[in-house]
């Protein structure tokens, strides 16, 4: 069965509420409703964007998908669709095939999700060590600052000077 989504009634920061027509009443819909919210929130929480868990989660459930099948599938705009197609296959969320000319969509393990964590923490632990350095150097910097040197013109210039 497909899915049908109909509108999207609010957006809040992390939360979305659809109004789904009365064709979207079998179970793997519901199924897929009830657990949208939190790999949304889990995929915000690694920095992308939501829609990235409704292709997910329509690859999980529907198997492998065009971009068009996709669109219809997840809710998202086909144009979109693309763009972020290319994010995860970056992110190795999706597995790309060409069958017959036409680009097939996998979804990858959610095992994968891993191997970006640990890029994550890589990307930590290079930007900790790298602000240990930018502190060394700050701090060098402060200590060697040159004498400083005024000028002052005119009246008010002495008055302020002999004022200092």
């Amino acid at each position: 069965m497909l899915l049908y989504v109909t509108s999207k009634i609010i957006e809040e920061s992390d939360k979305t509420l659809y109004l789904l027509c009365k064709k979207c009443t079998s179970d793997k819909t519901r199924e897929m409703f009830d657990n949208i919210q939190t790999i949304r929130t889990y995929f915000s929480k690694l920095g992308m964007v939501p829609e990235i868990a409704d292709i997910y989660l329509a690859l999980l459930t529907y198997g492998s998908q065009s971009i068009s099948e996709l669109a219809r599938h997840s809710g998202v705009e086909r144009t979109k669709i693309y763009r972020l197609a290319d994010e995860m296959a970056a992110s190795n969320l999706v597995e790309v095939e060409l069958q017959y000319k036409k680009q097939m969509y996998h979804a990858a393990p959610i095992a994968n999700v891993q191997i970006l964590l640990t890029k994550k923490e890589h990307e930590l632990r290079m930007l900790q060590e790298e602000l240990l350095h930018i502190e060394e150097v700050t701090k060098s910097v402060q200590t060697a600052l040159p004498t400083r040197v005024q000028f002052y013109k005119g009246v008010d210039g002495l008055k302020q000077m002999f004022w200092n």
